[in-house]
């Protein structure tokens, strides 16, 4: 196995709950319900949630949030993209940044005694099975045997990485307030049709030209 290089990247999932039930999503129910009520706090319908394009906004919210964790964590983390479900059941949405893998070997090898005790517990109990969970066989359930990180493949260096990251980047509701304040704009940017909604840039009243 070659040296790793300064410039060498891995791909990592972000610590991240998701976009489905979570405070995330309320995030923007609460952006969309204000641009929905009135001065005095009354429903006004301005933009109907059916017109507006979920994807570009749940893309900006995922790339503000990455920007939010690196400002709290001092992490190089570099967005790279935002995986959604295709059913919700199985799952919920993904935030993948790269982060350099030589960042990676170093905190792994900046572990004191109770770091490494704590990730060979961690590592244990993600690979003993339990209610509803089957593990992987096909990694050893003592972290000692995993081997270099270098060696790691994507499952073992997301293990890692959210143990490594998590604490570093810290409370998820505060990220989330935080990337909560590019959601309105990008609501009024993602509108499906400007021609419904009164107020917009590219509204355009009954009878108006086009």
């Amino acid at each position: 196995m070659s040296q790793t290089k300064p410039t060498d990247r891995v791909t990592v999932r972000l610590p991240f709950s998701g976009l489905y039930n979570t405070i995330h999503d309320q995030m923007m129910d609460i952006a969309l319900e204000q641009i929905n009520s009135d001065d005095a706090g009354k429903d006004n319908e301005v933009i109907c949630t059916t017109n507006v394009r979920w994807a570009e906004v749940h893309l900006a919210y995922a790339q503000a949030y990455t920007k939010a964790a690196v400002e709290e964590s001092g992490l190089d983390l570099a967005f790279q993209k935002i995986i959604s479900p295709r059913d919700y059941s199985m799952g919920n949405d993904e935030i993948i940044v790269t982060f350099p893998l030589r960042d990676l070997e170093v905190a792994f090898g900046a572990l004191d005694d109770a770091g490494k005790k704590a990730w060979r517990e961690l590592v244990e109990a993600e690979l003993t099975e339990r209610p509803g969970f089957i593990p992987f066989s096909e990694y050893p359930k003592d972290a000692v045997e995993w081997g270099p990180v270098n060696t790691w493949d994507d499952a073992q260096r997301d293990l890692f990485f959210h143990f490594h990251a998590a604490p570093l980047i810290g409370d998820e509701y505060m990220l989330a307030e935080g990337a909560s304040e590019v959601v309105d704009d990008v609501i009024w940017q993602a509108v499906i049709d400007p021609s419904v909604v009164p107020g917009h840039v590219d509204y355009e009243a009954p009878g108006e030209p086009a």
